[in-house]
């Protein structure tokens, strides 16, 4: 009778049936947050990832991507999957790449994100990543610092205009690219926009929020309005 989405690219599959839709992606708590944690004033910039080590996530064209960038700036992980032991000679290699393991809670996680300049989502085009959300973003936003990530499911429209957007094919070429200007960017207005996506999420994406909308959907629905 009527359907929640957590991507925004399934609406077009119900709306070709005539399904009742509403785009409910995730959300954040509004009270949450930990304690700006410090980060480096000056020297190259620092990028960071956090979540699933697997190859749904798109770690791996991250790595080769930062890599072929040449940058002089260093990539950080923590997480925890199957690509773990992989990721953990790769940095053995290499200088610019730093694996820190799996960090215990989601708090955590925004506080471990805190510490660097940009939080990257490579999360490719693949593996039925069209139909989900990457629950990642809610947690980089919380941090407040400036994001990359692929255009998919709908995650440039919670981030807004502060997030820098790449799409997802071809992953590597694009993600280094977007790497490599990111590189260039003045630390000061990656601030602003880290501190932009945050504000927004925390005021368009509280949970609070978000219950309100689906019971508005799902009212809408009982009373036969939702088309």
């Amino acid at each position: 009778d009527a359907a929640i989405g957590f991507s925004r690219d399934t609406e077009r599959f119900f709306a070709l049936r005539g399904v009742p839709w509403h785009w409910m992606p995730g959300g954040v708590t509004a009270e949450g947050g930990c304690p700006e944690a410090d980060r480096p004033a000056s020297g190259p910039l620092t990028f960071a990832y956090f979540g699933a080590l697997a190859e749904h996530a798109g770690i791996l064209p991250l790595i080769e991507a930062f890599l072929a960038s040449g940058v002089p700036g260093h990539l950080h992980i923590c997480g925890h999957g199957q690509l773990g032991p992989i990721i953990t000679t790769i940095a053995a290699r290499s200088e610019n790449l730093h694996f820190h393991g799996l960090l215990a809670t989601p708090d955590d996680c925004v506080a471990w994100a805190r510490k660097f300049d940009v939080l990257v989502n490579p999360r490719p085009a693949t593996w039925g990543n069209e139909n989900n959300f990457p629950s990642k973003v809610f947690q980089y936003a919380l941090a407040g610092r400036a994001i990359l990530t692929t255009r998919l499911s709908g995650v440039e429209h919670v981030l807004g205009p502060g997030a820098v957007v790449i799409e997802p094919d071809p992953l590597v070429d694009n993600l280094k690219q977007a790497i490599l200007a990111t590189a260039q960017t003045d630390r000061i207005e990656l601030r602003r926009r880290g501190e932009e996506i945050r504000q927004r999420v925390l005021g368009n994406y509280s949970w609070r929020r978000q219950a309100r909308r689906v019971a508005r959907f799902l009212e809408r629905v009982a009373g036969g309005q939702a088309h």
